[in-house]
């Protein structure tokens, strides 16, 4: 008997990327990670599921209508990693054994349930790189120093633009 192959297509905002278009993604993701270790960041990996508390309790209930939230066989809620800010919260109030403040980088694949369009996809990678344990101007610049950096060696700084914004000096100001 012949078997018929009905025809499934991918998730709309989830992309096959075959070794030639990969290729050129894969230029940029190591020029952003070279770029971090040169600047002392140091790669962690963390894990592509969390508990949804986890986003209920750092980010809100706004963050969880655009997520990929469900409950696993444990029937757990569970979410896959939207962002990297409640992870790393996570992992300095859980391991004690941290010296902070700690300089991390990663880059995985996040996922988000919203709208398609231009430049917004529901899988896509995203590299973060933060310092952690530390609230100064000087860790600030330095990540952005970094990011500029970054830049540079893809040679696009020219059309890149850093705004940067402080919340309590605008209050202070009005």
């Amino acid at each position: 008997p012949q078997l018929t192959m009905t025809r499934i297509e991918s998730l709309k905002g989830f992309y096959d990327r075959l070794p030639g278009e990969f290729s050129a993604w894969r230029e940029v993701i190591d020029t952003v990670e070279e770029t971090a270790r040169e600047f002392g960041f140091r790669e962690i990996n963390t894990p592509a599921v969390e508990r949804t508390d986890l986003y209920r309790v750092k980010s809100g209930e706004e963050l969880l209508d655009q997520t990929y939230s469900f409950a696993d066989r444990g029937d757990r809620e569970v979410t896959l990693t939207p962002e990297q800010t409640p992870t790393r919260a996570r992992i300095a109030q859980q391991r004690k054994d941290l010296r902070l403040p700690v300089k991390w980088f990663d880059t995985s694949k996040r996922w988000r349930y919203e709208d398609v369009q231009r430049g917004r996809d529901r899988e896509f990678f995203q590299t973060d790189i933060d310092i952690v344990g530390i609230e100064s101007v000087e860790a600030d610049a330095e990540v952005i120093a970094c990011g500029a950096r970054i830049y540079e060696k893809l040679g696009v700084a020219d059309q890149v633009e850093f705004l940067v914004n402080d919340r309590r000096l605008l209050e202070a100001l009005l």
